[in-house]
């Protein structure tokens, strides 16, 4: 799985809400906060994993084989 796409949106959205508490833009960091999260989140649980895989009968993995 690739995460390099949600580390920087919550590294950028982490960097730009240290400079609004800085200049006392609490709710304006909180919310920068909460949507890269949100924006984090989809980018992760739309990647495809391997369990999400569908196989053909005659490509199924040894080990997943059913017997006969």
């Amino acid at each position: 799985m690739d995460y390099k796409k949600a580390y920087l949106v919550l590294f950028n959205a982490a960097t730009d809400a240290l400079a609004f508490l800085a200049d006392g833009r609490v709710p304006l960091a909180c919310d920068t906060l909460a949507a890269a999260q949100a924006h984090a989140e989809m980018l992760i649980i739309s990647q495809p994993s391997p369990e999400d895989e569908v196989w053909e009968t005659d490509e199924l993995p040894e080990t997943s084989a059913p017997p006969q």
